[in-house]
C-alpha cells in the first residue's frame, strides 16, 4: 500500500477536510499517512514515502518540494480547490500565480473540487485532472424544528474578504428586514466582520476556528438560515459549495447567490434560497425565508437528502480510489534525495518578501491604522484556531 505525504503551508479547512479523506481512505484501502508543512520537510520524508499530495500548492518552497518529489520518482499531486493560477488584484503578490501554474505544470495529476478549475488545468497545462467532493455524514434526515419561533438565528462563515459582499447588497437592507421579520433576528459572523447598522437584531462576531471547532459551534448554535454571498464572477464560481455542503450538516439551510457556483446543486425553495445579488432581492429573500419556517424545514430536509445520495463517505471513497489508483498502489524506489536545504530556505525567504509586500500595500493603502487593524486580525485568527475552550468574540 502507498505511504502518503501531505504537504501543506498552513494549517486550514482545506488541510483538515483532505487529511479526513485520505484518512477514511486509509481506513479501506489501507496505507500510511504522514503530514508536514514545507519547512519541516527532510530528506527522510521523500526516502519514505511514495505519493506527495500538496494542499494548494503556489510558493517557491512548494515548488522545490514538486521538483524534489518528481526528480526522486515520488508521485506528485496537487490539491487546488480554487483557481490560483489567475488570482484577482486582492490577493496582491504575484509571486504566488507563478508558483501555482510551475507546480500545476509538473504535477502528475492536480485534484479539483470545481470542473471550471478542472478545465483550466486540462486547457493550459495538459493535466490530468480528478474531481473530489467532500464527505458529508448525515446522521438523520428529519430534523424537528420549532414553526412558531420568536427568535430566527442567521449564521454568516466566511473568509473576511467577503464583507465586501455583504456590506454591498444585505447591509443596506438590514434595518428593513429586522422591521418587517415576523421574529426577532440574530446575526452571527464567523471569520468576517461586516457593517450591519442595525436597530433592534443582536449581533455577534466570531474569529476564525478550526473544522472540528466550527462544527461543533454551528450545531450548538442551532441556527436556521446561513448566508452565501459571492460576486458573481468566474474567480468567485471557481471556488465550491463548502457553505452548501457545512450548512446542510449542521442543520442550516442556506441563502446563496444567484450563480453557477450554486445554482446547479440548489432548487430555489427545495433545498435552499436562490437570490440575484441586489439589495432589493436579497431583502426579499430574507424576508420570505424568515417568514416561512416550515418551507425552510423542508428545504433542510431536501438537502439533507442530496448529501446522502451524492456525498456519502462509500460513493467518495470508492471514486477516488477509481481516479486515483496511484494512492493504493504506487511504489517509489527512492535511491538518494539531494538540495532538500533549498526547500526550507526558498520557503522561508518567499513568505518574508511576501509579508514585506502585503505591509507595504496595506500602508499606502490605509496608512498605519489599516496596516495595525490588519495585523490584529491576523492575531486573534490565529489565537482563535489554536484555542482549546472554543469560538473566541
Amino acid at each position: 500500500m502507498s505511504k502518503i505525504l501531505v504537504e501543506y503551508e498552513r494549517i486550514s479547512p482545506t488541510l483538515d477536510l483532505t487529511i479526513d479523506i485520505i484518512n477514511r481512505f486509509i481506513d479501506v484501502y489501507g496505507g500510511e499517512l504522514t503530514k508536514k508543512r514545507i519547512d519541516e520537510i527532510r530528506k527522510s520524508d521523500f526516502a519514505s514515502n511514495d505519493v506527495v499530495l500538496s494542499i494548494r500548492g503556489n510558493s517557491k518552497g512548494a515548488y522545490y518540494v514538486a521538483k524534489t518529489a518528481k526528480k526522486n520518482g515520488l508521485f506528485y499531486c496537487l490539491l487546488m480547490d480554487d483557481d490560483l493560477f489567475d488570482t484577482p488584484p486582492f490577493y496582491r503578490y504575484n509571486g504566488r500565480i507563478k508558483y501555482a501554474n510551475k507546480i500545476a505544470k509538473i504535477s502528475d495529476a492536480v485534484i479539483v473540487f470545481n470542473r471550471f478549475v478542472g478545465d483550466l488545468c486540462k486547457e493550459r497545462f495538459g493535466s490530468r485532472c480528478i474531481q473530489l467532493d467532500t464527505i458529508c455524514d448525515i446522521d438523520d434526515i428529519h430534523i424537528a424544528k420549532d414553526d412558531n419561533k420568536k427568535l430566527t438565528k442567521i449564521v454568516f462563515a466566511a473568509n473576511i474578504d467577503h464583507n465586501l459582499a455583504f456590506e454591498k447588497y444585505i447591509t443596506p437592507v438590514l434595518k428593513n428586514v429586522e422591521r418587517k421579520a415576523s421574529t426577532n433576528i440574530q446575526f452571527d459572523f464567523i471569520c468576517v466582520s461586516p457593517r450591519t447598522d442595525t436597530e433592534l437584531m443582536t449581533v455577534n462576531y466570531y474569529t476564525l476556528m478550526p473544522m472540528d471547532k466550527y462544527r461543533a459551534f454551528m450545531k450548538n448554535g442551532q441556527y436556521d438560515l446561513g448566508i452565501a454571498i459571492v460576486e458573481d464572477n468566474y474567480f468567485s464560481n471557481c471556488k465550491y459549495i463548502n457553505k452548501f455542503l457545512e450548512y446542510t450538516m449542521n442543520d442550516v439551510v442556506g441563502i446563496f447567490t444567484n450563480c453557477s457556483l450554486y445554482n446547479h446543486v440548489i432548487e430555489n425553495g427545495v433545498n435552499g434560497f436562490l437570490t440575484e445579488n441586489t439589495s432589493d432581492c436579497w431583502e426579499e429573500t430574507l424576508l420570505y425565508a424568515i417568514n416561512n419556517p416550515k418551507i425552510v424545514n423542508q428545504c433542510l430536509e431536501n438537502a439533507k437528502y442530496y448529501l446522502i445520495q451524492n456525498h456519502s463517505p462509500l460513493k467518495i471513497i470508492e471514486g477516488l480510489s477509481n481516479d486515483l489508483p496511484e494512492l493504493v498502489n504506487y511504489k517509489a524506489h527512492v535511491i538518494e534525495v539531494k538540495g532538500v536545504w533549498k526547500i526550507r530556505f526558498s520557503f522561508l525567504a518567499f513568505l518574508f518578501i511576501e509579508k514585506c509586500c502585503q505591509a507595504f500595500h496595506h500602508l499606502m493603502k490605509g496608512g498605519i491604522y489599516e496596516l495595525y487593524q490588519k495585523l490584529i486580525q491576523k492575531i486573534k485568527n490565529n489565537r482563535s484556531y489554536y484555542d482549546k475552550k472554543g469560538a473566541q468574540k
